[in-house]
């Protein structure tokens, strides 16, 4: 068996004045008979940011949303999952994020998120 990929990502909980919270739907390309599942935006921390940089930079990147200010980490977990044929061990931190209702942007989305 292939030894999982080790990975760091940072989640937020985005939830506005109404108590909504934004989630994605997504589903495996490699195992699309495996279903769909809901998500929050976030993802891998790159290179040297802090787990609130990837926070902040994956928020913007998937909903087009700057954020003023990045509240507390709510949840941290770990989780193994499979995607596009890989393994993956990843530590994950959750930040709460309150906001107004805003339009989603899609212009950052990579074409696995288009998908």
């Amino acid at each position: 068996m292939t030894r999982p990929i080790q990975r760091r990502a940072a989640r937020v909980l985005l939830v506005d004045e109404r108590g909504r919270v934004l989630l994605f739907r997504g589903f495996d390309p490699g195992r699309p008979q495996a279903g769909t599942w809901w998500f929050t935006p976030g993802g891998g921390v790159e290179g040297d940011e802090s787990s609130e940089e990837a926070a902040r930079r994956e928020l913007f990147e998937e909903t087009g949303f700057r954020v003023a200010e990045m509240g507390a980490v709510v949840l941290r977990r770990h989780v193994d999952h499979e995607f596009e044929g890989r393994l993956y061990s990843q530590e994950e931190e959750f930040f709460w994020v309150g906001c107004g209702a805003f339009p989603v942007s899609e212009r950052g989305w990579t074409p696995t998120e288009r998908q």
